[in-house]
């Protein structure tokens, strides 16, 4: 697309391997910004650390359901979803419904499949 927005980095964090070990190494994602995609459950509880459920909630509320839409979809009570929001802020670092939409849909999740 000759009008787009450029280039977009973003640096994440080095995780260590499962033996402990720190290799330095480089991954590079490209994506079309006006390609639209839902983010795969499992991307984001490996990005972010977040159960199955709370991963879930995070993308139906990231596809603009309201709390208590999401709630209804994945048949849990608005305490419950309220219990995951708040472990999902904590994980992910943030404080309100609509940054946690804008980190999903800017992180590289929705490259995933």
């Amino acid at each position: 697309n000759s009008a787009g927005p450029g280039i977009l980095m973003r640096p994440l964090p080095l995780l260590a391997a499962p033996d402990g070990s720190r290799n330095p190494s480089v991954a590079i994602f490209v994506s079309d910004p006006e390609y639209q995609r839902e983010a795969p459950v499992d991307v984001l509880m490996t990005l972010f650390g977040l159960t199955r459920a709370e991963a879930t909630l995070s993308l139906l509320l990231a596809g603009g359901a309201t709390l208590d839409e999401a709630c209804r979809q994945q048949h849990i009570s608005r305490n419950t979803g309220k219990s995951h929001l708040s472990a999902i802020f904590s994980k992910t670092g943030v404080t309100r419904q609509t940054r946690l939409v804008q980190l999903i849909l800017s992180s590289v999740a929705p490259m995933g499949d």
